[in-house]
């Protein structure tokens, strides 16, 4: 059964990501491994609307890997803008996607670092460029 499908469906396109977070919490819509604080990659967490898949992923009960180029700034941004409940939640990891190499090392450091992955965010992505190539 889908979110959509009940009558009293308290969520609109004006719903925030805290009144989502509220709703799949009392209403227990959550996979088991968001309780148990299971594992969630996010790519581009550190700019956009992927600062607040992490956070609200964070909020949830999920450990997440941010994964970012610019590790030094994304960790001073993680400390600067989160509660410590969330800092503790998100771990702060090195990708560059435009570098094979690093995204190899990256899966490597990744799956030694946790038991399992729940769930991946490809949110990462390039838009505006000057010539499609």
């Amino acid at each position: 059964m889908g979110l959509s499908n009940s009558k009293s469906f308290p969520l609109t396109k004006k719903s925030t990501p805290q009144d989502v977070l509220n709703y799949l919490t009392n209403e227990q819509k959550f996979a088991p491994y968001v309780k148990t604080g299971g594992t969630a990659i996010v790519t581009g967490g550190n700019s956009g609307i992927g600062v607040h898949t992490v956070e609200y992923l964070a909020k949830a009960g999920m450990n997440v890997v941010l994964c970012t180029r610019n590790v030094d700034t994304t960790e001073k941004n993680v400390k600067s803008q989160w509660s410590s409940n969330i800092q503790k939640m998100v771990h702060v990891q090195h990708l560059d996607l435009a570098d094979l190499d690093t995204v190899r090392q990256t899966a490597k450091d990744i799956l030694q670092k946790y038991d399992r992955i729940d769930c991946i965010v490809n949110n990462a992505g390039i838009m505006a460029l000057p010539e499609r190539r």
